[in-house]
C-alpha cells in the first residue's frame, strides 16, 4: 500500500515536472520571427500613411488603451504594438522588448528595407544618436500628397526598461 503511494508521488512529480518543460519548451519553439513580425508591421500599419490608404483593424489584433490619449494595436502572438495617429504610425516592443540579438537583426533588416525598397536617404546624424544605442532618420524618396516622410529606428537602451525599439513614420507637412 505505502509503496503505490511512493510511486503515484513520483508519478505526479514527474508529470508535473514534464508539464513545466513542455510548457517553457513550447513558448521558446512556438514563439514568432518577431523581428520579421516588427517589419511587417511596419509595412502594414506605416507605409499607408504616404499614399494616405486606410487600414483596417484585422481580427488578430488586440486594442489595448492605456490612457485616453493613449492606445495601441497588439499582435497577441508576436507582443508588437503599433500606435497609428493621422500623419504619425509607429510599431513597437513596448509590451516584450526585443533581446539584443533580435535588435540587431531589426536593425539590419530595417536599414536594408528602407534604403533598398524605400529608398529613402539617410539624414545627417542628429545629436541625440550619439548617447542612444539606435537612432536614425531617414526621409523617403516619395512624395507623399501631404509632404516627405521621415522614418526613424530608434531605442534608448540595448537592455533593461528603456530598450524599446521604435520604427516610426511621420509625415512632414507639405514641401514649398
Amino acid at each position: 500500500m505505502a509503496t503505490g503511494r511512493v510511486f503515484a508521488a513520483r508519478l505526479m512529480v514527474v508529470i508535473l515536472f514534464g508539464l513545466g518543460i513542455g510548457v517553457l519548451a513550447s513558448r521558446h519553439l512556438l514563439r514568432p520571427d518577431r523581428q520579421a513580425a516588427m517589419i511587417a508591421s511596419f509595412q502594414t500599419w506605416c507605409l499607408p500613411l504616404l499614399n494616405g490608404t486606410p487600414t483596417t483593424l484585422p481580427d488578430a489584433m488586440v486594442r489595448l488603451t492605456i490612457t485616453q490619449h493613449d492606445s495601441y494595436l497588439v499582435d497577441p502572438a508576436s507582443m508588437i504594438a503599433v500606435q497609428r495617429e493621422d500623419r504619425r504610425s509607429s510599431v513597437l516592443d513596448i509590451l516584450d522588448h526585443l533581446s539584443p540579438e533580435e535588435q540587431a537583426v531589426v536593425d539590419v533588416a530595417f536599414t536594408d528595407y528602407i534604403v533598398w525598397e524605400l529608398k529613402a536617404t539617410l539624414l545627417p546624424p542628429h545629436e541625440i544618436a550619439l548617447s542612444w544605442d539606435a537612432f536614425s532618420v531617414w526621409q523617403s524618396g516619395r512624395q507623399g500628397a501631404d509632404g516627405v516622410a521621415k522614418i526613424v529606428l530608434s531605442r534608448f537602451t540595448p537592455e533593461g526598461e528603456e530598450s524599446q525599439t521604435t520604427l516610426q513614420l511621420v509625415m512632414d507637412g507639405p514641401q514649398e
